[in-house]
């Protein structure tokens, strides 16, 4: 078995200092103090934060000790993509005084010169690098073990969806649910662009197998954008046994299984560049995969 090598850039800013915090922020660190966020009271807000970000924000101050995002990137073979997905990550913690969170990225063993190096990362930036190429579900579970944040969220090397869902998640978390997953196909998830025809009925058909064969009642349950209470994702990635793209249809079931709290989010794809899935390559994977998962059902495997 391979296993992730780490490597550490730097922190963001100065821990020693307090700062002044947006009302993004302090969305999540209202009611948080030391200690594990889940034996922690979730006290009601005294009042309701916008759901984007960019709105009049009130400001207090807060001392900086504990962190509460963690945002993962798993990427294969996207070098150039990635760096630019980093800068625009850590540019958005900056102009939003989002100082209490980490970036990681996941490089899933990807060819020489495909891989994502320290240099290309801005500064604070965690890089995982697999040895060898471990699938996505194994790029993201690597991200998720080093998590230190309260709150987890994933998406794909493109940031398909920008950053605009980010305010509402965490809200959404913060409020009392342990998963919240994107949605491109909701009647609010309008599409800044159109995906090839072949795409869309490739998703249309893994969504109806995934629907019959395990009964999870998601219409896009692979869209790559997922957010976690932190103990929720440790808890099921920590079990995770399909590391490739089909990974998430185990997720969900765990999640169904366990009596997780799921809310969906629409989404609005703004992005689309070249995805790394290839249908002839990975949908006879996928397949057999969600096969597997059905057959250890079944069996109870995930009761």
């Amino acid at each position: 078995m391979a296993f992730p090598l780490s490597v550490r850039l730097g922190p963001f800013g100065d821990p020693r200092r307090g700062y002044e915090v947006s009302r993004w922020d302090f969305l999540l660190l209202h009611g948080i103090n030391r200690g594990s966020p889940d034996s922690l009271p979730r006290p009601a807000a005294p009042w309701r934060a916008a759901r984007w970000p960019g709105r009049p924000r009130p400001h207090k101050a807060v001392s900086n000790d504990l962190l509460i995002l963690s945002f993962i990137i798993p990427t294969y073979n996207q070098r150039a993509r990635t760096a630019r997905a980093a800068a625009a990550v850590v540019e958005f913690f900056r102009t939003h005084s989002c100082e209490r969170t980490e970036l990681i990225v996941v490089d899933d063993g990807s060819l020489p010169g495909q891989a994502v190096e320290p240099g290309d990362l801005p500064p604070g930036t965690t890089l995982i690098r697999h040895q060898r190429n471990m699938g996505k579900g194994g790029a993201v579970r690597s991200g998720v073990i080093q998590a230190r944040g309260s709150y987890i969220v994933f998406t794909d090397s493109d940031l398909p969806f920008s950053l605009e869902p980010l305010a509402t998640t965490l809200e959404w978390l913060r409020d009392g649910a342990d998963i919240v997953i994107g949605e491109r196909h909701h009647f609010e998830s309008p599409s800044a662009i159109q995906v090839t025809r072949a795409r869309h009925l490739s998703s249309v058909a893994y969504t109806w197998v995934v629907h019959h064969l395990l009964s999870l009642d998601y219409p896009d349950i692979q869209c790559g954008y997922k957010g976690y209470r932190a103990a929720v994702a440790k808890d099921l990635f920590g079990r995770l046994e399909v590391t490739s793209f089909a990974f998430e249809a185990e997720i969900m079931l765990r999640a169904k299984k366990a009596g997780y709290h799921i809310r969906r989010l629409p989404v609005r794809l703004v992005h689309d560049e070249d995805s790394s899935v290839r249908l002839t390559r990975h949908a006879p994977r996928m397949l057999l995969d969600i096969l597997r998962i059905a057959w250890r059902a079944r069996r109870g495997a995930y009761d």
